[in-house]
């Protein structure tokens, strides 16, 4: 339940829990600033988030949206500006620590969620960081129609697919490519405007089709953004399973000599075997898939949505 469900004698634990921690939880975290991998939904956040995984000093964190549901009331969306306020703030940033591993100090959260709350964000980690993955808009709402109907992605309240952008309880009529349209632009301005504000040094921004064209590249330069120590070997790992792009099932026979390295690419052969659940399994329809998948009719709804975003980004258009 939420801090407001609990009993008085929870209310009263958890308060003391969370005051004895303050100066424990303000140390650990200007010592080891945490990171929030943030972009619009479908953009590759869950890709760049398995870079961290098994690095030495780092504990990774998969869409912990349901921490802030515990520490605030309902929000009517995910951007929770009205349900901020101190305590909150306080239940929350004590749950983030909770998270952390002691030997993995720097905590690497991923969640989309968070690409339309980096202000609330830095006021809970003044020296957070943030890596925020851009993706063409037209690939993501290819991705995002595939997806919603898959009920892994709705929101438990009322069925809402990905991130609940302000007004989204009017766009219910609406057809899933429209509202994927206007997801990823609300999700991708609002993160852009709102790292503006944050002190450049503690920003990286990179292009999902570099990730996968250039994947060694881009992987070093996200690490290097914020790690002090690198895993080179499974680093590797994902890297070469990022190159891949698909790992055949029947080459997992070929290494089981190696439990451990089986295990790993079984683990990620299901992220990029089917782009983490929509479907896509060939590098060539993940980056511009869009020209496969959306006809014209769809094209010509969502441009005036996406076009003026998409060429801030500098994304190709097609010629008129």
């Amino acid at each position: 339940p939420n801090f407001l469900q609990r009993s008085m004698l929870e209310k009263g634990k958890l308060l003391l829990s969370i005051f004895l921690s303050i100066p424990n939880c303000i140390r650990h975290f200007q010592a080891y600033p945490p990171i929030f991998i943030i972009g619009s939904p479908r953009s590759g956040t869950t890709l760049t988030l398995k870079l961290f995984e098994n690095q030495p000093q780092i504990t990774t964190s998969l869409e912990p949206f349901k921490l802030w549901k515990k520490a605030f009331r309902s929000s009517v969306d995910d951007t929770y500006q009205s349900s901020i306020n101190v305590l909150g703030l306080q239940i929350l940033r004590y749950f983030y620590y909770q998270l952390v591993i002691p030997t993995q100090p720097y905590l690497v959260v991923k969640d989309p969620r968070d690409s339309i709350r980096v202000n609330t964000i830095k006021r809970l980690f003044p020296n957070a960081k943030f890596i925020h993955v851009i993706r063409d808009g037209r690939d993501v709402i290819a991705s995002i129609m595939k997806t919603s109907q898959n009920e892994i992605y709705l929101t438990e309240d009322d069925q809402w697919p990905h991130v609940r952008i302000p007004g989204y309880r009017k766009l219910f009529e609406n057809p899933s490519h429209i509202n994927a349209a206007l997801q990823w632009k609300y999700c991708v301005e609002t993160s852009l405007n709102h790292l503006a504000e944050v002190e450049s040094s503690n920003v990286l921004t990179f292009y999902y089709e570099d990730l996968v064209a250039n994947p060694e590249v881009t992987a070093n330069k996200i690490l290097s953004f914020c790690c002090p120590e690198i895993n080179q070997q499974e680093l590797e790992k994902v890297i070469s399973t990022i190159s891949d792009q698909v790992v055949k099932k029947e080459n997992l026979s070929v290494i089981k000599s190696s439990r451990l390295w089986k295990e790993r690419m079984e683990q990620y052969s299901s992220l990029v075997d089917d782009d983490a659940g929509s479907g896509t399994t060939a590098e060539q329809s993940r980056v511009s898939r869009w020209k496969n998948e959306l006809d014209a009719q769809i094209l010509s709804e969502c441009y005036p949505i996406i076009e003026d975003t998409l060429k801030k980004l500098n994304f190709l258009l097609p010629s008129t």
